[in-house]
């Protein structure tokens, strides 16, 4: 069956226009992989986008970022940049490793164990926090917090 008797005159509405045009251009392009900024430019210019619009869009695009969580600014509380907080985090790790040392070093055995506990325990949440929130970052490219 040919094209113009499969599809015939029928019409399409502007948003399924819309969907269609950005799937064959999607499809368009996959064979490219990536597009250059003047190649997009081009294309947008051709699909009839003024390049005002296109300079705009392209200009929103690279100062959008994603907002931070605030589990990683609260884990960062203070911190100004990633190797800040992996500097805290070999701290943490200095921390846990000695938490056994003040067992030996405090005279009182049931006030050690206590303290060598909580000392543990803080810097193990500490480390797996910072962990994470320094996960965070480089998942996201940043270094920085803005």
């Amino acid at each position: 069956m040919a094209e113009d008797q499969l599809y015939g005159e029928r019409t399409i509405t502007p948003d399924a226009a819309q969907r269609l045009l950005a799937r064959a251009a999607a499809l368009d392009a996959e064979p490219a992989g990536t597009l250059s900024v003047v190649q997009l430019s081009e294309i947008a210019l051709e699909a009839g986008i003024s390049p005002a619009a296109m300079e705009g869009a392209l200009r929103e695009h690279a100062t959008s970022k994603q907002p931070v969580p605030a589990w990683v600014r609260a884990t960062l509380f203070g911190v100004p940049d990633r190797a800040t907080a992996l500097r805290f985090y070999w701290i943490f790790v200095a921390g846990l490793c000695a938490s056994p040392l003040l067992m030996r070093l405090n005279v009182r055995p049931a006030t050690g164990a206590l303290l060598s506990l909580g000392v543990a325990a803080i810097c193990f949440g500490a480390l797996w926090s910072t962990s994470r929130a320094v996960a965070w970052f480089d998942r996201h490219g940043w270094q920085r917090l803005p």
